[in-house]
């Protein structure tokens, strides 16, 4: 994890800039709420009003000088406290931490010892977090808000302890509990604030968590509570608050929409849509009351504009973009108006590039962008600048203007650099590789793609608790940028590459794969980030690495064979969209019970073996079969890619041999290289197991009654310790994982892999347990530096829906801190599972028995000695991820 801690110090600041309102707070003398009388010069409170107006339009250089010059003229121990904290904040957001950290010392070394200014303590602990949190110090940060949360209930500062808990969430969240945070604050704080009486306080803080729950990606809560919200602010006929509720409801319903996009669902992308710009279109037709209203009412239209064009609504955002050119082209400078300009101005230039016809003219958008860039100049707004250049570059770069394109994005890349701003450096990276790659300079493209993948490696970590209005879409941003990489480095008309442009291929669908977990997770910095990919593992001198990578127009392989050191290439020339329809229709043909009695699934199986097996190594001198047959290979770890991840690799069939894959190789699979922690383990016959059990019909699942036959047989092989039914609660499972030291963990229960992390669950008696709960157990293993050496999922399925589904158990696995995982990639019949899996143990309880073989062997055993379950739909569902040793 150490260098997670070692990411781009600036992005710090910019966490803190979007988790939180940074506004520089001024104290009132309020003793009836703990606050000591203070009184100031009348210059003191004028600096410190104008320095929060330099602060508020984004001009810190000038806010600081201000702030530091007032240090000059000590007044009151409270006022000087007020001070440097607001110091600190400007510090924070410049970036400047070590003088951030010692202005927030210097703040509470001044009040400490009060008796009363509890108000301001509370507040200078609150800041103290949010520095803590913006330096990734988010253990310290949960201690500072705990501080300062108390203090704010003991004063009945409703809004402000509510707010300081939802900060403690984020922490939480930031290191990998998810669940603790729903299940400790979230929760409970929506319980607190049900029961209160409806007023302004309980309506923003109903808005803030709302935010909470669509950064954890209940998007369902938040939408509820979002609602809640609204209603509330109707009640008590708060003008601004119904707007900001409307806003945030349009972007929780938006968020929806896209991810119903990504998913080509499009009726429900229209009914969501639909609804998001209804949201926004209350906003825009009240009659704007105060500044902030009329700022609500233009981020409501740049919403619409923005949502109009990600979901393809030309000729409605056609008629929207005048009248928002004209208003955003009036505003004052100041630096809310500079980002507001900027997501016009991105929307514009998108559209643009989607369809030119529903678009301004490009002189209009360039005329536009100038007069942003002169507005942020006159800031000092660096980043804007940044922006400014790089959407230049786009625009460019649409019209087919090279020359011109490439000189705006590297002027946009160099002031993204010069200011560390990661979240910009990507795009233009990515932006110049597309820029060569049309030139037809290979070498040029291959090295900004390279730069645009390192810069999202750097930048994950800090994005992903970030507000949800900010995120990047990973299937839209990060993945192309990684696919056309490798696409660059493996292209079929450069010949056969070399040892070095096949290892940066393996190394960025590595990448890929590290990105893809730490995003579904929201958590960053998985144990992969110190590991080099390594094939010299004890035990596996009979072993074949490959990870599979989809592409547009053909399926690579990248290979480590059995007694080879070099790496090698295979490719077969076959469309992404038939690719992904063949494993879909394979996965349907023996993943539902409706086929468990046809061969309709030979088809599918045969012709993915052909895509895979087949596959044509670079030099042309052989195939990926033959090769593996010459190396006399046992067992194969695959990465797959894609669609490839929904199948099982052992059903693919063998038309030629008339063997299942399962016949002829050991089989497992990983996430990444990276990730794998293989070692051979040790020869012992019996070894414990903690095994928990739930045979009876729980939260709507069918009853399990062959569950106690599985459990029952697998305790006459290996040492249990039982929880069944009842004694499998959720908290029993916590404690008994935590404290246990039994190499094997058993699930035998109803469980779900989803895409995202609320679809992910076991099911226990009382509640279902979440990738968080087991996160909670790995924490707790860790310091014993104990290691689960398998764990078992004999009842789970992986939820049908996307090419992502697989990254729950993926991530169930890796938060378990489990070498290896058994589960199932759906739902199988609990009679054939209490045969095979006791089959499985036995197995493995034999010396020098690796899982994969163990795994071969009971899935053989079934296919042999049963025909009722001949059919893959029952054995082949099971899998085995990480270590197969």
């Amino acid at each position: 994890m150490g260098s997670c801690q070692n990411k781009r110090r600036f992005m710090g600041c910019f966490l803190v800039g979007l988790l939180t309102v940074l506004s520089l707070f001024i104290i009132q003398a309020n003793p009836a709420k703990g606050q000591d009388t203070w009184t100031v010069s009348a210059e003191f409170s004028k600096g410190l009003r104008q320095g929060q107006v330099l602060y508020e339009t984004g001009r810190l250089a000038e806010a600081a000088a201000l702030l530091e010059g007032l240090r000059t003229h000590p007044q009151s121990p409270f006022a000087d406290a007020t001070l440097l904290s607001n110091l600190a904040l400007v510090y924070g957001q410049q970036g400047q931490w070590n003088a951030a950290n010692q202005a927030i010392t210097q703040s509470l070394d001044k009040i400490k010892d009060q008796t009363q200014g509890q108000v301001l303590l509370a507040q200078t602990l609150d800041v103290r977090g949010r520095l803590e949190f913006g330096q990734r110090q988010s253990d310290q940060a949960m201690q500072s808000w705990q501080q300062a949360a108390e203090i704010y209930a003991q004063l009945g500062e409703q809004q402000q302890s509510v707010l300081t808990q939802i900060r403690q969430a984020n922490a939480l969240q930031s290191l990998g509990f998810h669940r603790k945070a729903q299940d400790e604050i979230l929760l409970p704080l929506y319980t607190t604030l049900s029961q209160a009486p409806a007023s302004l306080e309980k309506a923003v803080a109903l808005r803030y968590l709302a935010t909470a729950y669509q950064t954890l990606e209940s998007l369902d809560k938040a939408q509820q509570t979002a609602n809640e919200s609204l209603t509330i602010a109707k009640q008590i006929e708060a003008p601004a608050t119904i707007e900001a509720a409307h806003l945030k409801l349009g972007n929780i319903i938006a968020a929806q929409a896209k991810e119903a996009l990504n998913l080509q669902q499009v009726r429900r992308t229209n009914d969501l849509t639909d609804q998001a710009l209804g949201q926004y279109q209350q906003v825009v037709n009240r009659q704007a009351s105060s500044p902030d209203s009329f700022n609500n009412h233009l981020r409501a239209q740049l919403n619409q504009l923005s949502l109009l064009v990600d979901t393809g609504r030309w000729n409605e955002a056609k008629t929207l973009w005048p009248g928002l050119l004209d208003q955003m082209t009036a505003q004052q400078p100041q630096r809310d108006a500079v980002y507001g300009q900027l997501k016009l101005a991105e929307s514009l230039v998108r559209l643009h590039e989607k369809s030119p016809k529903f678009a301004p003219s490009p002189n209009l958008i360039r005329q536009f962008l100038t007069t942003t860039e002169s507005t942020a100049i006159g800031l000092g707004e660096q980043r804007a600048k940044a922006y400014v250049a790089g959407y230049l570059g786009t625009l460019y770069l649409n019209l087919g203007q090279l020359p011109q394109a490439q000189q705006y994005t590297e002027q946009g890349l160099f002031l993204a650099q010069t200011v560390h701003a990661t979240e910009i450096t990507y795009r233009w990276y990515a932006q110049l590789g597309k820029i060569d790659q049309i030139r037809g300079d290979r070498r040029g493209a291959i090295a900004n793609y390279e730069g645009a993948v390192h810069t999202l490696k750097t930048l994950r970590s800090d994005l992903v608790h970030i507000n949800p209005q900010i995120q990047f879409s990973f299937q839209k941003s990060v993945e192309p940028i990684h696919r056309q990489l490798i696409s660059l480095l493996l292209a079929p008309d450069a010949g056969v590459p070399s040892q070095k442009n096949i290892k940066q291929a393996r190394d960025a669908i590595e990448s890929l794969r590290e990105e893809e977990l730490n995003d579904f997770l929201r958590a960053a910095c998985l144990d992969a980030d110190d590991n080099e990919v390594t094939y010299n593992i004890k035990g596996t001198e009979d072993t074949a690495f490959i990870h599979t990578i989809i592409l547009d127009d053909r399926l690579e392989l990248i290979a480590k064979l059995p007694g080879q050191d070099s790496l090698f290439n295979y490719s077969k020339a076959v469309d992404k969209k038939t690719l992904d329809k063949t494993a879909q229709t394979l996965r349907t043909h023996i993943g539902t019970a409706y086929y468990s009695n046809s061969p309709i699934f030979r088809t599918s199986a045969q012709a993915l073996y052909q895509d895979i097996f087949t596959a044509q190594r670079k030099d042309g001198q052989s195939t990926f079969i033959a090769d593996l047959t010459k190396q006399q290979t046992k067992s194969l770890l695959f990465v797959l890619d894609g669609s490839l991840r929904s199948i099982p690799i052992s059903v693919l069939y063998d038309q030629t041999q008339k063997q299942y894959v399962l016949e002829q190789f050991q089989v497992a699979i990983s996430p990444g290289l990276k990730l794998l922690n293989a070692r051979p383990r040790e020869a012992t016959i019996n070894f414990d197991a903690l095994t928990f059990g739930l045979s009876e019909s729980r939260q709507g699942f069918k009853a399990l009654p062959n569950v106690q036959s599985e459990v029952n047989t697998i305790c006459t092989l290996v040492n249990c310790d039982v929880q069944f039914n009842e004694a499998f609660t959720r908290d029993q499972f916590l404690t008994r994982a935590s404290q246990s030291s039994a190499p094997v963990v058993h699930l035998a229960t109803h469980g779900q892999f989803g895409s995202k992390l609320n679809e992910t669950f076991i099911l226990a008696w009382d509640k279902n347990l979440t990738i968080s709960d087991f996160n909670q157990w790995l924490r707790a293993r860790r310091p014993r530096r104990e290691n689960t050496e398998l764990l078992v999922l004999s009842a789970c399925e992986t939820a049908l829906g996307d090419d992502r589904t697989t990254l729950g158990l993926a991530g169930v696995a890796v938060r378990a801190g489990a070498n290896s995982t058994l589960a199932s990639l759906w739902k199988v019949d609990d009679r054939m599972a209490s045969l095979m899996v006791p089959k499985f143990y036995e197995a493995l309880a034999q010396a020098g028995t690796t899982k994969a073989e163990a795994l071969q062997i009971a899935q053989r055993y079934i296919v042999e000695n049963y025909p009722q379950y001949k059919h893959p739909y029952f054995w082949s569902a099971f899998i085995l991820v990480g270590s197969w040793l």
